[in-house]
């Protein structure tokens, strides 16, 4: 019964939904300084900058400040990386990250799209399943499967004055170049969650999940490289570590949606509901 009263108050009223851009990107850490990005807090600090405090000053609702700084918003624990920042010109974003890419400098991994209603949760997941090998107890082989996945999970909650809180779970399971005896395979873990309040529309940067890239590549003389049973001699493979770290982007906006669009949309995502989005 709470369920169909709930349902018919949502039909009886606009129905209010946050169309969310995500975009992950895998990126050198020092190459990172050279995006345009106003870091909100300190790396381990989890000090508030003049971003958050240009908000408090700038004359919006007092009782609506009052609510997100009494709500957790932005507070991080001390002892974590994780890292906050507003992009302040997105089209420039583009370009840099692309630059980048051109450079070996960064990858995109991912860049989903996704309409949740108010308060409900979205779930991004990106990864791979590991296979292995398992031995039961009368010596038959099965192989079996585990998740090595990015999961970003997001709870939009759309406030009065198109302020938006997003309460973002972070994720990341990776596999270890170490494997145990039995060949079961190890995983990396690694977890972060916070609250960001944000305007409607502004994009804002999650960092701080370190990511380790090994390669391998190969120097090479030109020519001599190439002559047969000599050139090894001339070639050297090298083994590269490359510190990375995942820059997560998301941008909420807040859709008006009558009942009559809510019911026809059902679910899908198109180019009418992306031009909604203010």
């Amino acid at each position: 019964v709470l369920k169909i009263l709930d349902l018919v108050k949502r039909i009886n009223h606009a129905i209010r939904q946050i169309y969310i851009q995500a975009r992950i990107v895998m990126i050198n850490k020092e190459a990172k300084e050279e995006l345009g990005i106003a870091w909100s807090f300190e790396e381990r600090g989890g000090k508030l900058s003049n971003v958050i405090d240009d908000l408090r000053k700038s004359g919006d609702n007092q009782a609506l400040w009052d609510l997100v700084k009494n709500s957790g918003a932005f507070n991080l624990n001390a002892s974590s990386t994780l890292t906050l920042g507003i992009v302040k010109d997105a089209l420039k974003i583009d370009a840099e990250i692309k630059a980048l890419q051109d450079r070996n400098l960064a990858k995109v991994l991912s860049a989903p799209r996704v309409m949740v209603l108010d308060g409900e949760s979205a779930i991004i997941k990106q990864g791979q399943e590991v296979p292995y090998v398992t031995t039961n107890r009368f010596g038959e082989s099965n192989v079996e499967f585990k998740e090595a996945i990015l999961s970003l999970n997001v709870v939009p909650t759309i406030l009065p004055n198109d302020y938006i809180v997003l309460q973002v779970s972070i994720t990341n399971d990776s596999v270890s170049h170490q494997v145990l005896a039995n060949n079961y395979p190890l995983l990396n873990k690694q977890a972060m969650s916070t609250s960001l309040f944000l305007r409607d529309g502004v994009t804002v940067v999650i960092g701080g999940i370190q990511v380790k890239n090994d390669s391998n590549g190969e120097l090479r003389v030109p020519i001599l490289s190439n002559i047969p049973l000599i050139g090894r001699v001339f070639r050297h493979t090298i083994k590269q570590n490359d510190n990375m770290e995942l820059l997560v982007f998301l941008t909420p906006r807040v859709v008006q949606m009558s009942p009559e669009d809510f019911l026809a949309w059902g679910g899908k995502e198109d180019e009418e509901t992306k031009k909604a989005a203010r």
